[in-house]
């Protein structure tokens, strides 16, 4: 048939989206959108939508799209900066995301850089350099939604005060001031700033 055309690095982008996504719900931060559609609904789209990177990896005739979601595979990772804290070692690493455990750490950073990495390797080394330019659209797209993913967290904060689920676990704890999943939650109101961006999305990033 001729319609398969191997993109082993567009591949592992769209494998390191899912295994994002599957860290973040086992640990408990649930799914972007659920507060709108509900938790399996939510994980329906997002398995969708990864499995449909992967695939379309394979596919010939589909550089530009692929080209969007490297942006993507890109700016996600990138956002994550804007809206948690993160020091210097030597490279920036997040020094705690989305509630959590701080053990985790570690294995999360090497996950947000290896898909970045993979993301950018695939835009450099499999698309063409004619469509490389739709790869801004993504990473725009991504920086665009930044406050639809802390009111994301705002919300999981809330509904771990009042309906505590495994998929909100780590909303259930305190949380220091500005922390997106501080949201609604009564144990947090105390120490949240009124802009509710203290330390997060502003200024320096990498201070003690």
């Amino acid at each position: 048939m001729g319609t398969v055309h191997r993109r082993p690095l567009h591949a592992a982008a769209g494998a390191f989206t899912a295994l994002h996504q599957a860290v973040e719900l086992a640990f408990g931060t649930g799914v972007i959108g659920q507060s709108a559609v509900g938790l399996r609904p939510a994980i329906a789209a997002s398995v969708v939508f990864d499995g449909g990177w992967v695939y379309l990896a394979g596919r010939r005739r589909t550089g530009p799209v692929l080209a969007f979601l490297a942006g993507v595979g890109i700016g996600v990772p990138a956002v994550h900066f804007r809206l948690w804290p993160w020091r210097l070692r030597p490279v920036p690493v997040l020094t705690e995301a989305e509630g959590l455990p701080r053990r985790l750490m570690p294995a999360y950073n090497a996950i947000l850089y290896g898909w970045a990495l993979a993301a950018g390797l695939a835009l450099v080394r499999e698309t063409p350099r004619r469509e490389r330019l739709l790869a801004v659209p993504g990473i725009l797209s991504v920086f665009a939604a930044g406050q639809l993913v802390r009111r994301h967290f705002e919300w999981m904060g809330a509904e771990a005060s009042r309906n505590p689920q495994w998929w909100n676990a780590p909303g259930n704890e305190e949380r220091p001031a500005g922390d997106p999943l501080a949201g609604a939650s009564p144990r947090s109101r105390k120490t949240a700033s009124p802009s509710g961006t203290a330390g997060r999305g502003t200024g320096c990033r990498s201070c003690p």
